[in-house]
């Protein structure tokens, strides 16, 4: 008989002393963490409150991740049969997503700042952390990686294959004509997308001056709109 009880409190001391181990873990952990704060989740706070009813709900000593206030607070929550809310933030939607990977990636050179600048200008509230998480889960660098380094120039002819599809070259060219007034040059403008390869080419005129040019900007303008 003395040997049992010898042994039985032996086995208590060792539970004891893993318990105190297990805590001085937790411990240790919960001081790693940013904040110092640990929020669980409903399935977490539904095991925890079975395991705590193993203890008849008497944790104050045990509890570590949250207050016993806080504890009891879910038990009551529980036994009223009210659903725990879902924590952290909202997801992001759908459309705002597609927004920023679509801004990021048809603009390269556009950093996590230059992307919420933007949205900001179409009145789309969005932070720069959230920004970064869309873009890192989509494998695209984040500000400052995707710019180049200081002092270093985008090369003209990536800078060129980026921008195509919102670039537009143009360029004169002219033919000396006969006309009842003498020899006069006629000149024609010539506009080509890059993108799409389209190309529209201007009425010819003899004197090519500011309004003109202005109005066949909007000539080409209103074609591509078309096209």
């Amino acid at each position: 008989m003395a040997l049992l009880v010898m042994l039985q409190e032996k086995w208590s001391a060792r539970r004891d002393a893993q318990v105190r181990f297990l805590k001085l873990q937790v411990e240790i952990l919960q001081s790693r963490l940013p904040g110092n704060r640990i929020i669980p989740d409903p399935v977490e706070r539904r095991r925890l409150l079975k395991m705590g009813g193993e203890l008849d709900h008497v944790v104050k000593d045990t509890l570590r991740i949250v207050s016993i206030k806080t504890y009891r607070r879910w038990l009551r929550e529980e036994q009223g049969g009210r659903e725990p809310k879902k924590v952290g933030r909202p997801r992001m939607p759908k459309s705002l997503r597609e927004l920023i990977l679509r801004l990021a990636r048809e603009n390269v050179g556009w950093g996590v700042r230059r992307i919420v600048g933007e949205l900001k200008k179409l009145a789309v509230p969005a932070s720069r952390g959230s920004i970064r998480r869309v873009l890192n889960e989509e494998g695209i660098l984040p500000d400052p990686d995707r710019h180049a380094p200081k002092g270093v120039q985008t090369p003209w002819r990536k800078f060129i294959k980026i921008h195509m599809n919102v670039m537009v070259a143009c360029d004169f060219f002219c033919k000396t004509v006969v006309t009842p007034f003498g020899r006069k040059t006629a000149y024609v403008l010539a506009f080509i997308h890059l993108g799409s390869r389209k190309v529209f080419l201007s009425p010819s005129t003899y004197n090519p001056d500011g309004e003109w040019m202005r109005q066949q900007a909007r000539n080409v303008r209103a074609f591509h709109v078309r096209t």
